[in-house]
Protein backbone atom coordinates (compact mmCIF):
# COMPACT_ATOMS: atom_id res chain seq x y z
CA UNK A 1 0.00 0.00 0.00
CA UNK A 2 1.47 3.36 -0.98
CA UNK A 3 1.16 6.10 1.60
CA UNK A 4 1.11 9.71 0.38
CA UNK A 5 3.15 11.21 3.21
CA UNK A 6 4.94 8.14 4.58
CA UNK A 7 8.25 9.60 3.48
CA UNK A 8 7.71 12.88 5.37
CA UNK A 9 5.88 12.39 8.67
CA UNK A 10 5.44 9.66 11.24
CA UNK A 11 2.18 7.82 10.80
CA UNK A 12 0.06 5.16 12.45
CA UNK A 13 -0.23 1.94 10.48
CA UNK A 14 -3.09 -0.54 10.67
CA UNK A 15 -0.95 -3.60 10.00
CA UNK A 16 2.64 -4.69 9.51
CA UNK A 17 1.88 -5.14 5.79
CA UNK A 18 1.56 -1.35 5.38
CA UNK A 19 5.19 -0.78 6.42
CA UNK A 20 7.94 -0.44 3.78
CA UNK A 21 9.26 -3.85 2.80
CA UNK A 22 12.62 -3.87 4.64
CA UNK A 23 10.96 -2.95 7.96
CA UNK A 24 8.02 -5.26 7.34
CA UNK A 25 10.30 -8.22 6.61
CA UNK A 26 12.42 -7.53 9.70
CA UNK A 27 9.54 -7.35 12.19
CA UNK A 28 7.57 -10.39 10.99
CA UNK A 29 9.92 -13.05 12.46
CA UNK A 30 10.13 -11.15 15.76
CA UNK A 31 6.39 -10.95 16.42
CA UNK A 32 5.30 -14.17 18.14
CA UNK A 33 2.10 -15.95 17.07
CA UNK A 34 0.18 -14.93 20.24
CA UNK A 35 1.29 -11.27 20.17
CA UNK A 36 -1.28 -8.55 19.68
CA UNK A 37 0.07 -5.32 18.22
CA UNK A 38 -1.80 -2.48 19.97
CA UNK A 39 -0.05 0.39 18.16
CA UNK A 40 2.18 0.47 15.08
CA UNK A 41 3.99 3.68 14.14
CA UNK A 42 6.25 4.28 11.16
CA UNK A 43 8.90 6.97 11.50
CA UNK A 44 10.34 7.59 8.02
CA UNK A 45 13.96 8.38 7.28
CA UNK A 46 14.66 12.05 6.70
CA UNK A 47 17.41 14.65 6.47
CA UNK A 48 17.02 18.10 8.02
CA UNK A 49 19.58 20.81 8.71
CA UNK A 50 22.42 18.44 7.90
CA UNK A 51 21.18 15.77 10.35
CA UNK A 52 19.83 12.51 9.04
CA UNK A 53 17.59 9.96 10.69
CA UNK A 54 16.96 6.33 9.75
CA UNK A 55 13.50 4.85 9.25
CA UNK A 56 11.96 3.14 12.28
CA UNK A 57 8.94 1.01 13.00
CA UNK A 58 7.59 0.94 16.58
CA UNK A 59 5.20 -1.81 17.62
CA UNK A 60 3.56 -1.58 21.05
CA UNK A 61 2.28 -4.93 22.29
CA UNK A 62 0.44 -5.91 25.49
CA UNK A 63 3.53 -6.31 27.68
CA UNK A 64 6.42 -5.08 25.54
CA UNK A 65 7.55 -3.01 22.57
CA UNK A 66 9.56 -3.72 19.43
CA UNK A 67 11.58 -1.21 17.42
CA UNK A 68 12.95 -2.02 13.97
CA UNK A 69 15.29 0.51 12.39
CA UNK A 70 17.14 0.84 9.11
CA UNK A 71 16.15 0.34 5.50
CA UNK A 72 18.97 -1.85 4.20
CA UNK A 73 19.05 -5.55 5.05
CA UNK A 74 22.70 -5.36 6.12
CA UNK A 75 22.02 -2.55 8.61
CA UNK A 76 18.66 -3.59 10.10
CA UNK A 77 18.41 -3.48 13.88
CA UNK A 78 15.63 -5.02 15.96
CA UNK A 79 15.19 -4.22 19.65
CA UNK A 80 12.53 -5.80 21.84
CA UNK A 81 11.99 -5.20 25.55
CA UNK A 82 9.29 -5.76 28.12
CA UNK A 83 7.71 -2.70 29.69
CA UNK A 84 9.10 -3.90 33.06
CA UNK A 85 12.63 -3.67 31.60
CA UNK A 86 12.13 -0.15 30.22
CA UNK A 87 14.01 2.30 32.40
CA UNK A 88 13.09 5.54 30.60
CA UNK A 89 10.91 6.61 27.69
CA UNK A 90 11.63 10.19 26.60
CA UNK A 91 9.50 12.00 24.03
CA UNK A 92 10.71 15.29 22.59
CA UNK A 93 8.53 17.29 20.22
CA UNK A 94 9.61 20.47 18.43
CA UNK A 95 7.11 21.81 15.89
CA UNK A 96 6.60 19.00 13.36
CA UNK A 97 9.60 16.99 14.49
CA UNK A 98 9.57 14.45 17.30
CA UNK A 99 11.98 12.02 18.86
CA UNK A 100 11.29 9.03 21.10
CA UNK A 101 14.16 7.49 23.05
CA UNK A 102 14.06 4.31 25.15
CA UNK A 103 16.52 3.24 27.80
CA UNK A 104 16.07 -0.42 28.68
CA UNK A 105 17.78 -3.54 29.95
CA UNK A 106 17.94 -6.95 28.26
CA UNK A 107 19.53 -10.29 28.96
CA UNK A 108 23.22 -9.90 28.22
Amino acid sequence: MKRDLWDRFASKLNSVDEAPEPLCNAIRPVVKPGDTIRLLILGPAFTSSGKSSIATLLAVLDQEWIVVSGMEASQMRVDRARFADTLLAELTIVLLSGQLKFDYTTDG
